[in-house]
């Protein structure tokens, strides 16, 4: 499998779990949010960051174009190591999903795909890593490097949310 057509599955299972939190997150915490057993929840109580569908969709897209351009400077400059250091943040950010529905026994935004989805990127990372010749030292440390810079961004983004949301909608 070449980087190229692995960036391009990692990055379309990505957009499908980010659409599933486009379209659900918002009509979940509505349902959610007077419910004292989700009090804890990550979207219920950071529910000022997810005030409308458009501004998740603002916020999913600086990922996405983030996303989009590390893996192409891994394609460009031969870095494969790259390519699957991001893929490997995005699926840790999966077992997020999976834990908390686990933890409150029903689907939370993101539960579906992460199950769904979880699988194939387990499977393109392990025929990734069989067809490529890996700096595995290299990996770990864009691994160490990149999953604390995709978390920052994160809370980077929740922080803009308010000001996506008054440009939205001014």
């Amino acid at each position: 499998m070449t980087p190229a057509l692995f960036a391009f599955i990692a990055i379309t299972l990505f957009m499908i779990h980010e659409f599933e939190e486009i379209i659900l997150v918002c009509p979940w915490i509505a349902k959610k949010k007077k419910d004292p057993k989700f009090a804890n929840e990550l979207f219920v109580s950071g529910r000022a960051h997810y005030p409308s569908a458009e501004t998740m969709a603002a916020l999913i897209l600086e990922e996405f174009v983030s996303a989009s351009l590390i893996l192409l400077v891994g394609i460009l400059f031969k870095i494969p190591e790259l390519v699957l250091a991001i893929t490997l943040g995005h699926t840790f950010h999966l077992f997020s999903h999976i834990g908390q529905a686990i933890h409150f026994r029903t689907w939370v935004p993101g539960s579906i795909t992460a199950v769904v989805t979880l699988p194939l990127l387990v499977l393109s990372i392990a025929l990734f890593c069989f067809s490529q010749t890996l700096n595995w030292l290299l990996l770990l440390a864009l691994t160490v490097l990149i999953f604390p810079l995709l978390l920052l961004n994160l809370r980077f983004l929740h922080r803009q949310s308010a000001h996506v949301e008054r440009f939205l909608h001014s």
